[in-house]
């Protein structure tokens, strides 16, 4: 497991990636400066069991995730088991999902850091949002190469604001 600090995004959010192992490598603690997260999972969830993508979700969950992207082949189980975990939220919110299984991933890195807005029970709480590559190291410097092009101008290398 690892975790990077890439920026902050043009609304001011910290944007880290977290590179796993595997589904089941979500650290025990994780240090954001935000008590709630917007989180993209990148990788391939086709073949990952239902338990396993459950105790993610939970686990996420727990660590702050407020609104849950998916990419990568079957992004969809990840979002259906986002939806379908007993969630324990203050009364009235909710976890927002969203898969983007026809998209590129720059779209999907795209929505994640400019529309995935979560529920306004954690609107002033969520201030982070963290890519996580699941399994496929071979991704995290794409990732990273994609979501610097969101990030604020003096977050760039070599762009400084005027």
């Amino acid at each position: 497991m690892r975790l990077q600090y890439l920026g902050a995004d043009l609304f001011e959010a910290d944007v880290f990636l977290l590179e796993l192992e595997s589904w089941s490598d979500w650290p025990a603690t994780l240090s954001l400066p935000s008590r709630h997260f917007r989180l993209l999972t990148v990788g391939d969830a086709g073949r990952v069991g239902g338990e396993e993508l459950s105790r993610f979700a939970d686990a996420a969950i727990g660590a702050g995730c407020v609104f849950l992207c998916a990419w990568g082949t079957g992004c969809m189980r990840v979002h259906d088991t986002f939806d379908y975990q007993d969630l324990e939220l203050p009364h009235g919110a909710a976890v927002m999902t969203s898969s983007h299984a026809d998209e590129s991933l720059e779209d999907a890195i795209e929505f994640l850091l400019i529309s995935a807005w979560p529920d306004k029970a954690f609107v002033e709480t969520c201030r982070a949002a963290l890519i996580a590559v699941v399994d496929d190291g071979s991704l995290a410097d794409q990732v990273k190469s994609l979501a610097l092009r969101f990030m604020r101008p003096s977050d760039r290398p070599g762009e400084t604001m005027n």
